[in-house]
């Protein structure tokens, strides 16, 4: 906003270059502050949180799709040579393995990669995550109805409605891995059970121990203690004897 208004006086000291003139002197208005008067933080419409998302699969997995594979005459080789690819390829999110697969025509492939245990895989996870869904070739994206025929690579984190997804037989992989992943979880909570367990036995066990080890240092000490007392008394009998006679 312009906060000066041209008064129009004339100011006749003024002298331009090529002579005497006269100009207009600007002299600046009062300009009326606006106070704006937002509404209340309180009654802005607050984001509704999603109920009962999908979890994700432990161990942390990415999956990528829509891997152009044609032209290729060896499936098979082309396969392992593209594992080697993208787990270089997508090397900033540390994939430990990477799985590849074919549709049934052999055109396009999809992969899984498997990240490190953790949190540090958690977050290579969801950054990989992040990653695909910034540039709108995410999971959404993908299973869009409308989504055009392109050649750009999808991407998200596995979570459990991947398990019943219809992605081939990566959906076949990830059902195969979901059960052994469950009976791994089931193994290592009886497991870290019977950790436990084992630790607080061992614990009873040394306490034991130690109590029976301080039970003798004790009887120990108490007949070095019974023992002084008797060589102190029989010492004090025998002054008395020399002292005072005993007449039998």
């Amino acid at each position: 906003m312009d906060t000066n208004k041209c008064t129009g006086r004339e100011d006749d000291t003024y002298r331009s270059s090529g002579g005497e003139g006269s100009i207009k002197v600007c002299e600046p208005e009062v300009v009326q502050s606006i106070v704006l008067h937002p509404t209340s933080y309180l009654e802005q419409a607050v984001p509704k949180r999603e109920a009962n998302l999908p979890r994700l699969l432990c161990d942390w997995m990415g999956i990528l799709v829509n891997i152009n594979l044609n032209g290729t005459n060896n499936l098979e080789t082309k396969l392992a040579d593209w594992t080697a690819d993208i787990k270089e390829k997508f090397k900033e999110y540390n994939p430990e393995k990477v799985f590849m697969f074919d549709d049934c025509y052999g055109q396009r492939g999809a992969a899984i990669l498997v990240f490190k245990d953790g949190w540090q895989g958690l977050e290579d996870g969801q950054a990989f995550q992040q990653s695909f869904a910034e540039c709108g070739r995410g999971r959404k994206e993908w299973f869009n109805a409308d989504r055009p025929a392109n050649l750009d690579l999808y991407g998200w984190q596995v979570n459990e409605e991947d398990v019943t997804a219809d992605l081939g037989k990566l959906t076949e992989h990830l059902t195969t891995i979901s059960y052994e992943i469950t009976w791994h979880n089931e193994f290592s909570i009886l497991h870290n059970s019977l950790k436990r367990i084992e630790a607080f036995l061992d614990a009873v066990e040394e306490s034991i121990k130690e109590m029976k080890q301080q039970h003798r240092r004790d009887l120990q000490e108490m007949r070095l203690q019974a023992q002084a007392k008797e060589i102190s008394l029989t010492i004090k009998l025998r002054m008395l004897e020399r002292c005072y006679p005993v007449r039998r």
